[in-house]
């Protein structure tokens, strides 16, 4: 919730470069990788690789944790969201060959909703040339999620989104790659294909 209220102060109050502007789109594969900003300050940073297939209604999120005084990282966890039969399948590198089911109503939207709100607008970096982008605040439909997530102009390349949720990891997070397509195909892990 902290995360969701810095980043709504942040935007609301930055100066709108446009007074109507329209909700982007993701493309329908994707692959991004998220740092999870509360723990930048600290000697472990949380990284995440997310790949969404919104065609297979599936998502792929891998997580590790970087230990910034050695440079190591560390796996801890794959989860796949299969939002057509409202699953999560979670595996945990301490134990990789069980599986734990979980039950989720969440089911991202490939399209900022219509309905959305528009926060403001400003940029990065130097005003002449500098990065523009828009704040978007949005419920995912059928569930109690709110997102709130910052989207270059050009190209819908979310920059920071903050969640706040009953059913997935709150937080705010800054992406750090943002590419189309999927390494390979998502499918329910090895070791929960017996559930």
């Amino acid at each position: 919730m902290q995360g969701l209220a810095v980043v709504a102060a942040v935007l609301g109050s930055l100066m709108v470069l446009a007074q109507c502007q329209t909700p982007c789109c993701f493309p329908t594969k994707f692959n991004v990788s998220l740092t999870d900003l509360a723990t930048i300050n600290s000697d472990t940073i949380m990284v995440s690789t997310l790949e969404v297939d919104f065609a297979a209604e599936k998502q792929r999120a891998s997580t590790y944790t970087l230990d910034t005084q050695s440079g190591t990282s560390t796996f801890l966890a794959t989860e796949v969201l299969d939002f057509s039969k409202g699953k999560m399948y979670v595996v945990e590198e301490r134990n990789p060959s069980l599986c734990t089911e979980k039950f989720v109503s969440l089911k991202p939207q490939q399209c900022v909703p219509a309905g959305a709100q528009y926060m403001g607008g400003t940029y990065l970096g130097p005003r002449l040339g500098g990065l523009q982008y828009d704040g978007w605040r949005y419920k995912i439909p059928g569930s109690d999620s709110v997102f709130t997530t910052a989207f270059t102009k050009l190209g819908c390349v979310p920059l920071v989104q903050g969640i706040t949720s009953s059913e997935i990891q709150n937080g705010l997070f800054f992406f750090t790659t943002f590419g189309e397509g999927l390494a390979s195909p998502i499918d329910i892990p090895e070791a929960c294909k017996h559930i």
